[in-house]
């Protein structure tokens, strides 16, 4: 387990603790519903975030070498708190769409800034080999944080729609607070063929271009998957759910259950030894969903298959956090 004793590390565990406050998620799907009766309609919109995600991944990244990686993550959090209130003031579909890809914006300004922003604060008091106990760490909070978010956030949509939405912006604002309160550290290093001056210039782009063809396969590829995996899940999973009978005040612990399944296979991923033991797993497990599917014709069957292949993303999202941090040797491309 990573010591607390590097400092910022506990600000960075109780970040993400905050930054996991979404407690919208779980009756996303059922509020588009009631805004936007046709379900290809919603499955645009959540298909719009995913699209979002693949296109920005890589561009937003140039935003954190320009003017710093807290700087990008603040931006992120701007975008959520951003879309948030469009998602709660606007019954437009194209507004709602808007909502749907500034979110999706927001976690690519997010995603690999804050982790780079960990590895540089770790490395700079040369603890930098607690780090993949310390994304394990942050994983299993963040799954515990989702969890309680998750209950609370389908309950209180009860009382009134809007509610998850507000608590969940109040969520995003305090950890953006937490992280501003983090001293990003320089992260300039021996191995960086340019300065760490946070300067966006021609170096910077030739080191970017120079990277090996198995850092960009990696990373599309994986940036591709973590997306189809969670657009499927989140539209799939609560449909499924309605279908079988569940009351829409649950939805929040079912999607809890499923978030702790995630939390315990990122959790496990250090049993993983290669990207093969988890791809063989995928086929495997869905042949056996569908044929017990098929045998026993329960629409909980296929509820049970979702919560394993949550368990199979989060050892695979795990997995690719560090494998990624393996294949950049350069400290500015981090």
């Amino acid at each position: 387990m990573s010591s607390l004793k590097t400092p910022n590390l506990a600000r960075f565990y109780l970040y993400t603790v905050f930054k996991n406050g979404l407690f919208h998620v779980p009756v996303l799907v059922v509020y588009l519903t009631e805004v936007v009766s046709d379900p290809k309609a919603i499955g645009m919109l959540l298909a719009l975030k995913t699209i979002a995600n693949l296109i920005f991944e890589i561009t937003t990244g140039y935003v954190a070498d320009r003017f710093g990686r807290k700087t990008s993550v603040m931006i992120g959090f701007s975008l959520v708190t951003l879309s948030l209130i469009l998602f709660v003031s606007s019954v437009n579909l194209l507004w709602l769409g808007c909502a749907q890809v500034l979110f999706g914006i927001a976690e690519t300004f997010d995603s690999g800034a804050s982790t780079a922003l960990l590895y540089d604060n770790l490395k700079h008091f040369d603890t930098e080999h607690t780090f993949e106990g310390a994304l394990r760490n942050m994983s299993l909070l963040g799954s515990c944080a989702l969890f309680f978010s998750f209950v609370v956030g389908g309950y209180v949509y009860g009382f009134g729609h809007r509610v998850p939405f507000i608590l969940a912006a109040v969520c995003v604002l305090i950890s953006a607070f937490v992280i501003f309160t983090v001293k990003e550290l320089p992260f300039a290093s021996k191995d960086s063929e340019i300065s760490g001056s946070n300067s966006l210039n021609s170096a910077s782009i030739r080191l970017l271009l120079k990277q090996p063809r198995a850092l960009w396969t990696f990373l599309f590829t994986s940036t591709a998957v973590g997306a189809i995996f969670y657009s499927c899940y989140l539209f799939l999973y609560p449909l499924l759910m309605k279908q079988a009978g569940l009351e829409e005040r649950y939805f929040g612990v079912a999607f809890s259950v499923a978030v702790l399944a995630f939390g315990l296979g990122g959790k496990s991923s250090n049993f993983v030894k290669s990207r093969v033991a988890l791809w063989s797993g995928i086929p495997f497990l869905a042949a056996a969903v569908a044929i017990a599917y098929f045998l026993i014709g329960s629409l909980w069957i296929l509820i049970g298959g979702i919560l394993l292949f949550r368990l199979l993303w989060g050892a695979y999202y795990i997995y690719a956090q560090i494998e990624l941090n393996r294949l950049i040797k350069s400290s500015t491309m981090r």
